[in-house]
């Protein structure tokens, strides 16, 4: 069983491939709750709409982003891999985008003209 180490190698690479995933998990957590927190307080007031609306517009937008440029980098393929994953990405960011553009306090919209 330890014959030249072997099995001590595939140990070291299932320890390595679960320390990369939970590594990914918590980038993803920190990103989305701290980072288009953030993201969506600077951008949002030049949104149009509701907040709701523009959380989904801002995490829409996000999606596009991530399935054009991250996810090819990262090696998953043009747009998370495939259609299913595609769709499954967009309904997470889309409702994510509506509770956040409901939950954010924006500051005031300096771009929409006020009533006179």
């Amino acid at each position: 069983m330890w014959e030249n180490g072997h099995r001590c190698r595939n140990q070291h690479k299932s320890l390595l491939q679960i320390t990369v995933a939970t590594a990914g998990a918590v980038m993803h957590f920190v990103l989305g709750t701290i980072g288009f927190a953030l993201g969506f307080v600077i951008v949002g007031p030049y949104l149009p709409g509701p907040g709701w609306l523009r959380g989904v517009i801002f995490m829409a937008a996000v999606w596009f982003l991530a399935g054009l440029i991250a996810m090819p980098v990262l090696g998953v393929g043009l747009f998370f891999g495939g259609a299913k994953e595609a769709m499954a990405a967009l309904i997470g960011h889309v409702v994510f985008g509506a509770i956040l553009g409901m939950v954010a306090r924006l500051p005031e919209r300096s771009v929409q003209l006020r009533p006179v």
